[in-house]
């Protein structure tokens, strides 16, 4: 039977909130045994603070309760720190240093150790204890100025947590190049993941664009006929990605005859007559249902997509052939999703429910060779 790629690699988890949750989330799945570590009676606040979330993002890890703060506490970590293989944290710069629970502390108790900090703005610059959301990130890697109306003010148009979920796959993809680096150097390392950082890398290409030719304003850089949301006459909508030219003349071959989008065939034309190109075709598409211009699209080879609302999205036949989505038996309408890469020769993990707050801390503490004695003695003084 197939086994997932990474495991036998244990994570001791003490991230908060999305970033660092689905970063060792895509890591579980993979097969890594991720051990959450939580502060006692609390525990993480994305718990209360978005359930469901907690719920999608905290699924097959494991969940221990641990007062860092405390003597014995730190004590229990450190004996963790003994078998895992990474430590990814989340708090702002500084924090761990003061709580003995840096990487050069924990790196002389196992020099194998790879410890992953997951920040906004990194642990170095004048930014570093700077409190931030996904949304100032967005701000200063310059993404924003990206997002809106083409000639408007930038503004945050999506509802996705982008920088979140950019940091989180950078996260996990770091933490597995640090562990094949281990496999040859036989050292662990430290890690350091910006947020801010991670969102600029996405604008090198604009950047790289807008220095090659200084005359690219920001509305031409974000807006091209043919690629954009249109409304249909049914009030659903339809997405279109006529970027490449052999698709916007396959795009025009759809028209009546004598169409006034027929006029706009060459390129510089196209480019010269943006707001016409895009009044006409809304105007065009709205004429008829969604159904029928994927029909005809389709029959084309034109780029065009539905939109899907949330409850579109999970019968979507692309999606279900693709076997993305598995009932949540805890939540119907509401199902796992399994990890979205198809591997031919390992496999991923089937989903398992997020853990109650400390539900395998005596199994943890257990394999790291605690007697059940000295857990109950731990439990009694609130380390564990």
């Amino acid at each position: 039977m197939n086994t997932a790629p990474l495991e036998g690699i244990r994570i001791l988890d003490l991230s908060r909130l999305t970033p660092g949750a689905y970063a060792t989330l895509l890591a579980a799945d993979l097969g890594a045994d991720v051990v959450k570590v939580e502060q006692p009676v609390t525990g993480d606040y994305l718990r209360t603070l978005v359930p469901a979330g907690f719920s999608y993002l905290c699924r097959n890890k494991r969940s221990v309760t641990i007062d860092l703060k405390s003597g014995s506490g730190k004590d229990v970590f450190y004996k963790l720190c003994e078998s895992a293989d990474v430590i990814l944290e989340s708090f702002r710069p500084g924090v761990c240093a003061r709580l003995g629970l840096d990487y050069e502390t924990v790196s002389h108790i196992n020099p194998r150790l790879i410890v992953c900090s997951l920040s906004g703005f990194g642990q170095t610059g004048p930014y570093r204890n700077k409190s931030g959301h996904d949304l100032n990130y967005l701000g200063v890697a310059g993404a924003l100025s990206l997002m809106g109306e083409p000639s408007g003010p930038p503004a945050h148009s999506t509802g996705i947590a982008v920088a979140d979920f950019n940091a989180s796959m950078f996260t996990v993809l770091s933490i597995v190049a640090a562990v094949l680096a281990r496999e040859r150097t036989g050292r662990g390392q430290y890690v350091d993941v910006s947020m801010t950082d991670c969102m600029a890398s996405w604008m090198g290409r604009y950047l790289a664009e807008r220095v090659s030719d200084e005359s690219r304003t920001r509305e031409a850089m974000m807006s091209r006929p043919g690629y954009d949301v249109y409304q249909c006459s049914d009030g659903t909508y339809v997405t279109l990605g006529c970027v490449e030219d052999v698709f916007w003349q396959n795009l025009i071959s759809t028209l009546p005859v004598g169409h006034e989008l027929q006029n706009f065939r060459s390129p510089d034309s196209r480019d010269a007559n943006r707001e016409k190109i895009e009044e006409l075709l809304a105007n065009l598409i709205a004429q008829e249902s969604r159904d029928h211009w994927l029909d005809v699209f389709k029959a084309s080879d034109v780029p065009a997509a539905p939109v899907n609302m949330f409850e579109e999205m999970l019968g979507d036949p692309q999606l279900r052939a693709r076997a993305l989505f598995i009932e949540n038996p805890d939540e119907p309408g509401a199902p796992y999703q399994r990890f979205p890469v198809v591997f031919s020769d390992v496999s991923s993990r089937e989903p398992v429910r997020a853990p109650e707050l400390g539900a395998h801390t005596d199994e943890v503490l257990r394999e790291a060779g605690f007697e059940q004695s000295v857990i109950d003695e731990l439990r009694k003084e609130g380390a564990v």
